[in-house]
């Protein structure tokens, strides 16, 4: 993945993700992002990451 600028994998924030998610159930990242408050582009890189060593997934009913 290209990023611009300087970024760094902060396991603080994938912590905060999965938080979030095994809180309750989100059907988008759209809806992830509103509820961490930081961008969707954030979120997203942070998913893919998560998923790349199996620790969440996207069904059809939504985001594990």
């Amino acid at each position: 993945f290209n990023q611009k600028g300087k970024w760094n994998y902060n396991t603080q924030v994938a912590e905060e993700i999965l938080i979030l998610l095994n809180a309750r159930q989100f059907r988008s990242i759209r809806e992830i992002a509103s509820d961490y408050g930081k961008s969707r582009q954030l979120v997203f890189v942070y998913l893919e990451a998560l998923a790349s060593i199996s620790i969440v997934a996207s069904t059809a009913m939504g985001i594990m």
